[in-house]
């Protein structure tokens, strides 16, 4: 079961699902922003708003948690399908940048992280201040097929509410790949037939099909949680640790799901009609992504009002 949004998040989840449907994925192994396709699909992305959904939620007050489920239900749905587009890392610099610019720009926040930043038209400091640049022939690329701006990126620390966002969008990412590979594993179980009967009848393989699924499940607790306390709504102690234990379990999930997913296809799993190989990249990219970042460890007295619910919600 993938990941359940709400209101405007779910209707942009499903727009976005929609309009990704028919897109071609690039072959693996080579960087997908060098394909034919890849110009066209972020012009549909900027077209139909998808970069822009964070440009007023910094002064959005109330609407601010709506605001940010939206953009993460764009990066989830991306993720799911297997589509990689630098939205995220431009929703992120967009909302971060203290004045406008193009919405059809690939633009990145000065992190430290590298992802998307060679071909990113724009780069936005930790400070707000967004730079135009000419985008350059990527040198390196992650496991995703992503432009990298160097082969060992160095993250910087960023301010807490810039932090908060970024760990947001990078967990909904997370989410839908998770949602995506599990989602394929579970139809080809289904739908392979050996011993006259399909794979998901064999005892093991049901095992792990409910590892899988406590696995998703975990995850998308931990998120849950997350959108319990966004920020605008709860205080930034709470928010901070909610961020902190979700990124640790997608983390762990991110690595099981996709080792066990390939373990259940075989060698299926690698070529280019499986698909699967275009969301466990990603899972293997974004769990390594900021990767040796302190956790946030409170002590005894502070648990509990740390992991209380928020009523409100």
């Amino acid at each position: 079961m993938n990941y359940e949004y709400t209101g405007i998040a779910a209707e942009l989840y499903a727009a976005v699902t929609e309009a990704v449907a028919a897109w071609d994925r690039p072959e693996p192994g080579i960087d997908v922003s060098r394909t034919g396709t890849f110009a066209a699909h972020w012009a549909i992305a900027a077209e139909l708003g998808w970069t822009t959904v964070l440009d007023e939620a910094a002064g959005a007050g109330e609407d601010m948690p709506e605001l940010l489920a939206a953009a993460g239900a764009a990066v989830s749905a991306l993720a799911r399908a297997g589509m990689k587009l630098p939205l995220r890392q431009t929703l992120l610099a967009r909302w971060s940048a203290r004045s406008e610019f193009d919405s059809g720009a690939v633009a990145v926040l000065a992190d430290g992280t590298g992802v998307w930043e060679p071909i990113a038209e724009v780069r936005v400091s930790v400070a707000g201040e967004p730079v135009t640049r000419i985008p350059g022939r990527p040198e390196h690329l992650d496991l995703a097929g992503r432009p990298l701006a160097a082969p060992v990126p160095q993250p910087i620390p960023l301010p807490a509410d810039l932090a908060m966002v970024s760990d947001y969008l990078l967990l909904h990412e997370i989410t839908g790949a998770v949602d995506g590979a599990i989602e394929l594993t579970r139809a080809y179980v289904d739908q392979r037939i050996q011993f006259g009967r399909p794979l998901s009848a064999i005892p093991a393989v049901k095992t792990t099909l409910g590892e899988l699924s406590v696995a998703q499940a975990e995850l998308h607790a931990a998120l849950r949680e997350v959108d319990r306390r966004p920020p605008g709504t709860d205080t930034s102690e709470r928010l901070a640790f909610a961020l902190s234990a979700a990124r640790d379990i997608a983390s762990s999930t991110a690595g099981f799901v996709a080792s066990t997913a390939h373990q259940l296809h075989g060698a299926m799993g690698i070529t280019a009609e499986s698909g699967l190989h275009h969301r466990t990249t990603l899972l293997w990219a974004d769990r390594d992504e900021r990767a040796g970042e302190d956790m946030m460890v409170p002590g005894e007295a502070e648990l509990w009002d740390l992991t209380t619910p928020n009523p409100a919600r």
